[in-house]
C-alpha cells in the first residue's frame, strides 16, 4: 500500500514515468493491431426495387394501391353533401420502393513480404436479414401520386366543386393544378 501512496505523492518519478510509458505503449499496441487485423461486420440497408428482392410484380402493386386510393377516395367524397355518385381515376409517376435489411460482412486483409510485395485482399458478403422466413422489411415507399380526376354528379356546381378539390388535396397531398373535377352524365 506504501508503493501506490509514493507513487501518488511523486516520491518515486521513475516508476511513475515507467508506468505511465507502459500504459501508452500498451494503447499505441491495441490502436495498431486494429488497423492492420481490421474485420469490418456492420449491418447497412441497402435500397432495392422490390421486384429485385420480393419477387413481386410492381404492376400488380401499383394497380392495387391506385385502386384502394381510388376505392377509399369514392367512399369518403360519396359521404360530401352535395356531391352525390363519383367516380375517381388516380394517377402515379414512380413505382414503389422497398428498403430491407441486408447484413454486409467485409473482410480486409493486406501482406507485406519484406517490404518488397504488398498483397491486399478483400472478401465481401452480403446477406438478406429474414424475419419469419420473409425478408425484413426496413420501410416501403408507396408511389407519388401525379394526377387525380373526380367525377362526381355534383361536379357542374362550383361550391361542390371546390370543395371536392379541397378534400382531395389535404387527403392525398396533391397540388390544385393536377386535380381535376367533372360532372357526371
Amino acid at each position: 500500500m506504501s508503493f501506490f501512496k509514493n507513487i501518488l505523492r511523486g516520491k518515486d518519478k521513475k516508476t511513475w514515468i515507467n508506468i505511465v510509458t507502459a500504459l501508452f505503449i500498451g494503447v499505441m499496441l491495441i490502436l495498431m493491431s486494429n488497423t492492420l487485423f481490421k474485420k469490418n461486420n456492420e449491418k447497412t440497408i441497402i435500397k432495392t426495387n422490390e421486384n429485385q428482392n420480393l419477387n413481386t410484380n410492381p404492376q400488380n402493386k401499383n394497380q392495387s394501391y391506385e385502386e384502394n386510393i381510388e376505392r377509399r377516395l369514392e367512399n369518403i367524397l360519396s359521404n360530401v353533401e352535395g356531391v352525390g355518385m363519383v367516380k375517381v381515376m388516380v394517377t402515379t409517376k414512380n413505382s414503389s420502393e422497398i428498403m430491407i435489411a441486408k447484413d454486409i460482412s467485409e473482410e480486409r486483409t493486406s501482406t507485406t513480404d519484406g517490404g518488397v510485395n504488398n498483397q491486399s485482399t478483400k472478401n465481401e458478403a452480403k446477406n438478406v436479414i429474414l424475419g419469419n422466413e420473409e425478408p425484413l422489411v426496413l420501410t416501403e415507399y408507396q408511389p407519388k401520386i401525379e394526377g387525380v380526376a373526380v367525377i362526381a354528379q355534383g361536379g357542374g356546381n362550383i361550391k361542390i366543386k371546390n370543395e371536392i378539390i379541397k378534400a382531395v388535396q389535404a387527403l392525398l397531398g396533391v397540388e390544385t393544378h393536377k386535380i381535376e373535377v367533372l360532372k357526371m352524365k
